[in-house]
């Protein structure tokens, strides 16, 4: 992250970033791309926040791409520590991120004011 991007913010973006988990090659090219958005987007120091539709276009994305996986490789990877986790628990925190924009009525959603603890975990 860019110098000068508070602790806090920049602990979001990256852990954003580790749940955003590439895929392996050939696995779902749609998904790869959405994936590679999400992290492009992420990672730019220019965004300090999240625009909320582009919150609910990624979680749209993300689950469209993970209904597309065959339900082999979906039973295979249900496990913790896999890319697909990363990516469920990406999927779960963009819709408390979407929420948060939508019930806060925010245009935008800034990486500080995440609150991962309480989206990801459920506690404070």
């Amino acid at each position: 992250m860019e110098a000068g991007v508070p602790a806090h913010e920049a602990a979001n973006r990256d852990l954003l970033t580790t749940l955003a988990a590439p895929l392996p090659p050939g696995t779902n090219d749609e998904l790869s791309q959405t994936i590679e958005k999400i992290r492009t987007y992420i990672a730019d120091p220019a965004h300090r926040s999240v625009p909320g539709e582009l919150v609910h276009e990624w979680r749209v994305a993300l689950d469209r791409g993970h209904r597309r996986l065959p339900a082999e490789t979906v039973r295979a990877l249900r496990r913790p520590g896999t890319w697909l986790d990363h990516q469920m628990r990406l999927a779960h925190l963009l819709t408390h991120l979407g929420a948060d924009s939508y019930w806060g009525e925010q245009d935008n959603v800034p990486f500080s004011e995440i609150d991962t603890a309480v989206h990801l975990w459920g506690h404070r």
